[in-house]
């Protein structure tokens, strides 16, 4: 439930803007020595760094992709 009153709480304001450099799947599943099939996979399972749909392109904004790597890290630490 606390999940959802902290969406709603944040639901009034405009999340900041994510500003470029914007990554394709092929260039992100690069830096994690995976494959965009694996991408596509967490993405459908709700996990994965978080990416943008603009048309036909899936699109990783850099800072996003460092964030959810610094959670993994985190994560495996216990510090999360």
């Amino acid at each position: 439930m606390a999940r959802r009153g902290a969406a709603s709480a944040s639901a009034g304001r405009k999340a900041a803007p994510r500003t470029g450099p914007f990554l394709t799947v092929d260039e992100v599943a690069e830096r994690l020595r995976t494959t965009a099939q694996a991408l596509y996979m967490m993405r459908h399972r709700g996990g994965g760094p978080p990416a943008v749909q603009i048309g036909r392109k899936l699109l990783y904004a850099e800072s996003d992709l460092a964030a959810y790597i610094e959670r993994m890290y985190a994560e495996q630490d216990g510090t999360a």
